[in-house]
């Protein structure tokens, strides 16, 4: 090979190999100021039962505003509610902040089966058998630290032949939350707060709706109103759906009828009255739907009429709310439990997301009420 030849592809060298040190310097001082992933940043979404609303979904199946998520109106924040610092283990209810009412109970073995079902009347008679100030609380609200098998959200309604004897003092009802507030995938104040009508919901199944109107057309038998209840109401300017059910109908004036856009749902004065918390005289006439086809799924343009139905026409059947609401009970305490495993703590995170919780339902529920009710008055 001649010289110059030799020269050539010693100079080509040289060139490739400066540009590959040039290239490596780059690529090291990018990865340098690279910053790095995070788990908060990802979009992640939880499964669970019960429409269980998370992130940009929707409560009870209703388009609620995503200006305005929250019943009281707010837009909550998207940062992380503040979580403690870790605790201890506890051997027997622990409250967690002595303004708040909320408590942490570990499993001693009778309280969570294999399956992890809960048994929610042993959690109470250890709680109330626990708890020095045993007769204080109305309500119970049972969360847990961990996935469970049945539906997340069920109100003691629902066990009606739990056996509550020995209790000190058999609450007006249970909640079971399961991991509605404190999965993995709950991160956000936001995504606590537009939850909260799951607390609510279940807090009004102690009044709401049993039998009544259920030849009428209103009331499922269960606990809720039908679909063919026109529940809706307008509160500042913006419509609400009842949180047990019904919907906002209008008639389109062609013989058919069409579902309403919920912003936000509440209690409309029917459930007000029911709780005792209204006279019946402040309580509007119920239209119900009476479709050409009961068995008809949708909710636009669905071909029918509507049906009045007084409150007078109510208690005449039913007979007057008992005790009346000049009588009745407008004030509530409520405890809220986070269950764990037998050994386990609670993440810090999960012990945030509880006292934020119970920090915030308060004014939601006197909100929805009108301020005729509180829970956990301070």
């Amino acid at each position: 090979m001649k010289n110059s030849q030799r020269g050539f592809i010693g100079q080509l060298l040289l060139v490739i190999i400066g540009v590959l040190i040039v290239a490596g310097g780059f690529l090291y001082l990018n990865k340098k100021t690279e910053a790095p992933i995070s788990l908060d940043n990802q979009n992640s979404s939880i499964q669970s039962t019960n429409n269980v609303t998370t992130k940009n979904s929707v409560p009870l199946n209703s388009p609620v505003s995503e200006a305005s998520p929250t019943p009281n109106g707010e837009t909550p924040s998207t940062a992380k509610p503040p979580a403690p610092a870790p605790v201890p283990t506890p051997t027997q209810p622990q409250k967690t902040n002595p303004l708040l009412d909320v408590f942490i109970m570990q499993d001693d073995g009778t309280l969570i089966d294999p399956g992890n079902n809960v048994d929610l009347a042993v959690v109470a008679k250890k709680f109330y058998s626990s708890y020095p100030n045993q007769n204080y609380y109305d309500f119970l609200n049972i969360s847990t630290t961990f996935s469970t098998q049945v539906a997340n959200h069920l109100s003691f309604k629902f066990f009606p032949n739990y056996d509550t004897a020995g209790l000190p003092k058999k609450p007006l009802g249970f909640n079971f939350l399961g991991d509605t507030f404190t999965s993995s995938y709950v991160k956000t104040e936001r995504e606590l707060r537009v939850n909260l009508w799951v607390l609510i919901h279940e807090t009004g199944h102690e009044w709401i709706v049993n039998n009544v109107g259920l030849e009428e057309g209103f009331g499922d038998g269960g606990l809720h109103y039908t679909k063919w209840a026109d529940t809706g109401f307008v509160r500042d300017g913006v419509q609400w759906g009842d949180v047990m059910g019904g919907w906002p109908w209008k008639d389109n004036g062609d013989g058919t009828l069409t579902v309403n856009n919920i912003n936000k749902v509440g209690f409309s004065k029917l459930s007000l009255y029911l709780m005792g918390l209204i006279p019946a005289s402040e309580v509007p006439d119920l239209r119900i739907v009476v479709p050409e086809n009961p068995q008809d799924q949708a909710f636009q343009n669905v071909r029918g009429k509507f049906k009045i139905i007084s409150i007078s026409d109510i208690i005449a059947k039913y007979g007057e709310r008992t005790p009346s609401y000049q009588n009745s009970q407008k004030d509530f305490k409520m405890a809220f439990i986070l269950l764990t495993k037998k050994g386990e703590s609670p993440a810090p995170y999960q012990i945030g997301n509880i006292n934020f919780i119970a920090k915030e339902f308060p004014r939601e529920w006197n909100f929805v009420t009108y301020g005729k009710s509180t829970i956990n008055q301070q």
